[in-house]
């Protein structure tokens, strides 16, 4: 592990004061082998030879070299002090030159080894950290993204509930039935707020009718606005009125009041005497404007719905033509068939009150649609139990054939519980009038 560690701080053996040491270890081990052998003659293996290598293998390529150069020297020098030249020519010569340059490229070889193997134990140790980081930081990012896939969770729990109460406002504000609407508005707020004494009233002609009440029995049926009365200057705000908000609670009865106003004119109001004081909060009171606007809306939408239809000749309820428009028609057809002599004929549907719990009508007028022509007039009757069917240019015969295909069909196709249907057929080419076919 130490030599590791030796691998990793190589860089140091190049400085001066290391290579200055270097040399004095060579030298010394010089005079202390042999200082009279010839370079340490006789020595095997050579000192220079294995300090070098195990040095070079330790502190790489870098080192190698100048322990070569210096040990090469050294030993040159160590020759030159103890050789004869009167028996020696020249120490340059293969026999004395054979160590040093072999010596040296072992170094160099060992060295480069050496540089490559502390270099491939950096990259190493470089991956290893990258990795234990890269590990570290994935590890924080699971925790973090575990801990917002949690916030997320409950976000998406809240806003899935959000969408569920959106929906449930939604499908009950939806209705153009006003007596629907109100009555979703009151019961909302009553599950909402939770008070415990309201009243609300809606506008019948000059005079207000007590609609929707909680506790309030006491309160009349009927009420009617003067210009002094408290509750008329606090409906004349045309905005919610609270107790602790806008008046003190010895100035009124009311914890608060909520006019409904369309075009400007008071068209219901909301009176709220008693509830929770822990629930009259600048929240639940925001609730109350948010729904009264929506109610606002709807009752808008209300009246324009009923103000088309009473102008319209089909019933969108039914997919079937009105009364007022099939009693027109069929008078015109009446006078047509008199003056161009064709046949006219006219089935009543008569149904028994909706005792099953559905609507009994819409059954019956969809499987007339089916087996009427496209010529034949279906539409609704004098009365809300009564459907009708206005055909011509067949003889009377078909036409009794075709009562009986009708009859047959809603045995057919009808429930058991759904109760029996009275048909009857009217020949009304063949009458004086038309007056006692349409009452």
């Amino acid at each position: 592990m130490k030599i590791f560690k030796i691998f990793i701080n190589a860089s140091f053996i190049q400085k001066s004061k290391t290579i200055i040491f270097t040399f004095a270890v060579l030298v010394g081990l010089a005079l202390f082998l042999s200082p009279e052998n010839l370079a340490f003659y006789g020595v095997a293996p050579h000192p220079y030879l294995v300090t070098g290598v195990i040095l070079s293998l330790i502190y790489g390529f870098n080192f190698s070299v100048n322990y070569s150069i210096i040990s090469s020297l050294l030993y040159l020098y160590l020759l030159h002090l103890q050789t004869d030249y009167t028996v020696v020519e020249s120490l340059l010569r293969l026999e004395y030159l054979s160590l040093p340059i072999v010596s040296s490229l072992l170094f160099v070889i060992v060295g480069e080894i050496g540089t490559r193997s502390q270099q491939r134990l950096k990259d190493h140790q470089k991956r290893e950290s990258e990795l234990s980081l890269t590990v570290s930081t994935i590890n924080s990012k699971m925790l973090n993204l575990h801990g917002e896939a949690l916030d997320l969770k409950k976000q998406l729990i809240t806003k899935l509930e959000t969408f569920k109460s959106t929906l449930k406002l939604t499908s009950g504000f939806q209705s153009f039935k006003r007596d629907e609407v109100s009555t979703f508005y009151f019961d909302t707020l009553k599950d909402e707020l939770g008070f415990t004494k309201a009243v609300y009233y809606e506008k019948v002609k000059d005079s207000y009718i007590l609609k929707h009440a909680v506790s309030a029995l006491d309160h009349l049926l009927q009420i009617e606005l003067t210009d002094n009365s408290q509750l008329s200057q606090l409906l004349m705000k045309k905005r919610l009125v609270a107790v602790n908000r806008d008046f003190s609670a010895d100035e009124s009865e009311y914890l608060f009041v909520m006019p409904i106003m369309i075009n400007e004119e008071l068209e219901a109001f909301l009176l709220v005497y008693e509830m929770p004081f822990l629930n009259l909060t600048p929240n639940n009171l925001g609730i109350v404007e948010i729904l009264t606007e929506w109610l606002t809306r709807s009752l808008n939408y209300s009246r324009k719905y009923y103000q088309i239809q009473s102008n319209s000749v089909f019933d969108t309820e039914l997919d079937i033509y009105t009364y007022p428009y099939i009693k027109e028609r069929l008078h015109k057809d009446f006078v047509s068939s008199k003056r161009y002599n064709y046949p006219l004929y006219m089935i009543k549907i008569q149904i028994e009150p909706n005792s099953a719990g559905f609507d009994k009508r819409r059954i019956v007028a969809a499987n007339l649609r089916t087996l009427c022509r496209t010529s034949d007039i279906i539409a609704s009757g004098a009365e809300l139990s009564e459907i009708l069917i206005v055909f011509g240019f067949i003889t009377e015969s078909q036409a009794y054939r075709f009562l009986a295909k009708v009859e047959k069909s809603f045995q057919d196709i009808l429930p058991e519980n759904f109760g029996p249907l009275k048909c009857s057929l009217t020949v009304i080419h063949q009458l004086e009038t038309i007056e006692g076919v349409l009452l």
